[in-house]
């Protein structure tokens, strides 16, 4: 995908309207595309800007019965391609870079390494699942998958073999997460596929376990002393918990 397409499209993407062809396509536009992932962040920050601070007020009963049957319902994706001028995208960039360049004040709500992570890890899954491009590496035998991390991310994560607890191993592969290289580990529990996206510790990494839901998928993190976890999958959250208790996790609330 160019960045005319892609630029196109932002604004139905961040309000996940596209179908899954096309934001499998984004996603990876925006990996390698840094213009694109600036104005990609700014039109996140100023949804979330006007989502927390805008006055709301609900519709009354007559307009929301008149309206309601003309909203288009099927392939919402349409409205964001066709309806929205491509003009906007850019005057939205535009005019978050003109108010501070000029010195006022505006509260953006940014997005937190943690969302962005998250958010990272989805479309990551998603868009390898789409793609059929789940591993790089393919074995079940983690003194295979670890060792062919060397040299090619700057750290060799921890790779366990779980496959007696019933989530046995497929493999691995490079992937990126808050703009850098991650180890991605994937394992599967019947037909579900789990990633497993390691990274080095930062400094403001909370080690405790964190659990969110995103676009149909399944999230939870933590850290230990030497590394940050996210998993991703469509599975059960009761059995994602239990396969990352053989990781490692904590306990919720530790």
């Amino acid at each position: 995908m160019e960045c005319d397409a892609t630029l196109r499209l932002l604004d139905a993407y961040v309000d996940a309207e596209l179908d899954a062809g096309d934001a499998a396509a984004l996603d990876a536009h925006l990996i390698g595309c840094a213009a694109c992932r600036e104005q990609h962040l700014a039109l996140r920050a100023l949804k979330a800007a006007v989502k927390a601070k805008a006055p709301y007020h609900r519709a009354p009963a007559r307009l929301r019965a008149a309206v309601g049957p003309q909203v288009v319902r099927r392939e919402p994706w349409r409205i964001g391609r066709f309806l929205r001028p491509a003009w906007l995208t850019h005057a939205v960039a535009a005019g978050v870079a003109a108010v501070l360049a000029a010195g006022i004040t505006l509260q953006l709500v940014v997005p937190s390494p943690y969302q962005t992570a998250a958010e990272d890890v989805v479309a990551s899954h998603a868009r390898s699942l789409i793609a059929q491009q789940i591993v790089d590496v393919v074995s079940s035998d983690q003194h295979t998958v670890k060792p062919w991390f060397n040299g090619r991310l700057d750290f060799t994560p921890p790779v366990k073999d779980t496959a007696a607890e019933g989530f046995p191993l497929v493999g691995g592969r490079i992937d990126y997460v808050n703009e850098r290289q991650v180890a991605a580990l994937v394992y599967r529990r019947r037909l579900h596929y789990i990633d497993v996206f390691v990274w080095p510790r930062g400094r403001d990494d909370a080690a405790a376990l964190r659990e969110t839901a995103r676009r149909g998928y399944n999230v939870l993190s933590w850290s230990d002393r030497a590394f940050t976890y996210f998993t991703v999958s469509d599975l059960d959250p009761v059995e994602l918990r239990e396969f990352v208790r053989h990781l490692g996790a904590p306990e919720p609330g530790r």
